[in-house]
Order: C-alpha cells, then sequence, then structure tokens
C-alpha cells in the first residue's frame, strides 16, 4: 500500500536504516528520520546479518533499491525495490520483513494513526491473550502437559491458551 496516493509526497526522508542484535537470532530493524521520528521492526536474523544487508540495500551496487533520502510513506514502492527487483533473495527477505514492518511504525507515527487503521481497521475488537510453550521436554507426556497447563491457569498474566512450537519435535 503506499500512503502517498491520494496526496503530495510526504516532506520527511529516510535518514538512516539501523539494525540491533536481540535475544537468540531476533534483531530490532529500526527506520530513522530527519523529522526525529522512527519506526521499529523485528526480524529473524543476526544483527551483524542485517547490518550487512542494509549496507547492501544502500550499497552503490544496487542505488535504485536505497531507502536513505526516500520518502518513508511509500512503502509499496520500498516493498517491490527489495522484494522483487532484488533476484537473489534467500535468507535477506527476513531483513526486509523488519524493514517493512518499521516502515509501517513509522507511517502510523507519522500520520498519529495506528497501524491496525493504515492497514485497513480492525478486524476484531478483543484477540484471545496465549502465551508462547518453548521447545523442549516430552511433549508425549501427559504429565508434563498437565503441568504445563496449571502453569498457565496460575499465570497472572491472563493466559487462557499457548502456542506450541513442535517444529524440531
Amino acid at each position: 500500500m503506499s500512503l502517498t496516493q491520494d496526496r503530495q509526497k510526504s516532506p520527511v526522508k529516510i535518514t538512516a536504516i539501523k539494525a540491533m542484535q536481540l535475544q537468540d537470532s531476533r534483531t530490532l530493524i529500526k527506520v530513522e528520520t530527519d523529522a526525529g521520528v522512527a519506526g521499529y521492526g523485528e526480524c529473524h536474523g543476526s544483527g551483524a546479518f542485517a547490518r550487512e544487508a542494509i549496507a547492501m540495500l544502500e550499497g552503490p551496487r544496487l542505488p535504485h533499491l536505497g531507502l536513505i533520502g526516500k520518502d518513508p510513506l511509500a512503502i509499496d514502492v520500498h516493498f517491490h525495490n527489495m522484494f522483487y527487483a532484488y533476484p537473489q533473495r534467500g535468507r535477506v527477505v527476513r531483513i526486509w520483513s523488519g524493514i517493512d514492518i518499521a516502515l509501517w511504525d513509522l507511517a502510523g507515527k507519522l500520520l498519529g494513526q495506528p497501524v491496525s487503521k493504515l492497514l485497513g481497521g480492525n478486524f476484531r475488537d478483543a484477540i484471545r491473550l496465549y502465551s508462547h510453550c518453548p521447545n523442549g521436554g516430552d511433549f508425549l507426556s501427559k504429565a508434563e502437559w498437565r503441568d504445563r497447563a496449571q502453569a498457565l491457569k496460575d499465570d497472572p498474566h491472563g493466559f487462557t491458551a499457548f502456542k506450541v512450537d513442535i517444529h524440531s519435535v
């Protein structure tokens, strides 16, 4: 979606894209602007790899793909340039996802709107709050699942369900 279709281009320009390593293999992407407003996105991949991918995106080999100096509200243009104009995608798509999320966060801040509204509005008025059940333990043990369910009931955060990641089982 381009937020600039029905109005003038934004006078705000992107000044920097930064990456910071979080826990495990997650990275926080920060898109900065000349207006002093920043957007944040999270993605999978090391901070070092993210910085390398950003340097490639902004480098002299791919000048048409760079975001520095561009309108942060032209999100669809940036996504198209990152995703479709660069043929060797692989794991770099993860970093582009973080940039895309950061651009949406930034757009919401610049326009004073929740991102959900920019994406078409709320689909629901409420969502079920769930926790993540980390890998580990015996997934076939009824006793272990009973213990996990009890811990969930006892949790003060109000979780009513949990998501289980069993892809590595």
